[in-house]
């Protein structure tokens, strides 16, 4: 839900500012594999995390979210609804 998408925004932050490797940011935000943390990032941003790397968005979930539902996002159990439907993989969040 929330949860899932606060991981990808750290995940995303880790990608812009750190040069670790995308597992240990995988592994680092809660997810189990670089691949899930692909397939989420995908999803989430239109975007592999390499391609991140490489040529940063600075588009949070949580704010390109917020953009799509618009006054939604002040409400904590809305957000999470949308959130959850759009960044959640099987067996994620």
């Amino acid at each position: 839900m929330y949860a899932f998408a606060v991981r990808l925004d750290e995940a995303h932050r880790l990608l812009e500012e750190s040069i670790e490797s995308i597992a240990s940011i995988a592994l680092r935000c809660g997810l189990v594999s670089a691949s899930h943390l692909g397939s989420a990032y995908r999803k989430a941003f239109d975007r592999r995390p390499g391609e991140e790397r490489r040529n940063p968005s600075s588009v949070s979930t949580t704010n390109r979210i917020a953009r799509e539902i618009g006054d939604v996002a002040t409400d904590p159990v809305a957000f999470a609804s949308v959130a959850w439907g759009r960044c959640a993989l099987s067996g994620g969040g």
